[in-house]
């Protein structure tokens, strides 16, 4: 699927997105840790959502280099791709959680998406999470 193709209003469940790795912070053992799925807390507040792209794989090398690490020693250290259907479908046993992956796009991302948690129907942010997850 091309970038002209894409819809910023909605996200097919064929679709793929990348969550940007850094290292040490998101890896742990030569795998990818929890810890780079977590919600945090950030100078403008607590994040409600996990920052994904949407984006062609051949670019999102290219593309993810200008991300900046949040933790002082962290490096860039690639990406992990996820499908669209498979992030929606995660906690479907559980009547009371739903995932949603809704697009984000802003000027100098425009395929940028989130991936949020809802529990009873409330958004859930990283004030509503244990620090201590590792």
């Amino acid at each position: 699927m091309t970038d002209k193709k894409k819809s910023l209003d909605f996200i097919l469940d064929a679709e793929k997105v990348a969550r940007i790795l850094f290292s040490p912070s998101h890896i742990a053992e030569g795998r990818v840790s929890p810890k780079a799925f977590r919600l945090e807390i950030l100078r403008g507040g607590a994040e409600d959502y996990i920052s994904v792209l949407r984006d062609e794989e051949e670019k999102l090398q290219q593309v993810s280099v200008n991300f900046k690490p949040r933790t002082q020693g962290d490096k860039i250290y690639g990406y992990t791709l996820l499908k669209a259907n498979e992030i929606r479908e995660l906690d479907t046993e559980l009547e009371n959680r739903t995932v949603t992956l809704t697009p984000k796009p802003s000027k100098n991302l425009p395929l940028h998406a989130g991936i949020s948690l809802y529990i009873n129907n409330k958004k859930i942010t990283a004030k509503d999470v244990s620090s201590d997850i590792d």
